[in-house]
């Protein structure tokens, strides 16, 4: 059957919570909790949550929502998000 052309998404960013790793990303998905729990269940990713405390050390944050848009265009508006978080952490720094 494969994936729905249109799709409503979930733009988000994933943090530690503590701050204790500057490590955060910015994605989108169309199922927020099938990406969580594929988020604890992935081998590379796990090994820095389990080093630094856990999934009750990290946040999945949404960002903000977009109804009935294609993949392509949820890549984009994901790459605004990334853009202006990259410029939020800059501007802290």
């Amino acid at each position: 059957m494969g994936r729905p052309k249109l799709n409503d998404y979930t733009f988000y960013k994933f943090v530690n919570i503590n701050s204790e790793v500057k490590m955060y990303f910015v994605g989108s998905t169309a199922n927020l909790k099938a990406r969580i729990d594929y988020y604890k269940r992935n081998n590379n990713l796990n090994s820095t949550i389990r080093k630094y405390g856990g999934m009750k050390e990290f946040q999945v944050l949404p960002l903000g929502t977009s109804t009935q848009i294609t993949l392509p265009e949820s890549r984009i508006i994901e790459d605004k998000y990334r853009t202006a978080l990259k410029l939020e952490l800059d501007n802290t720094l």
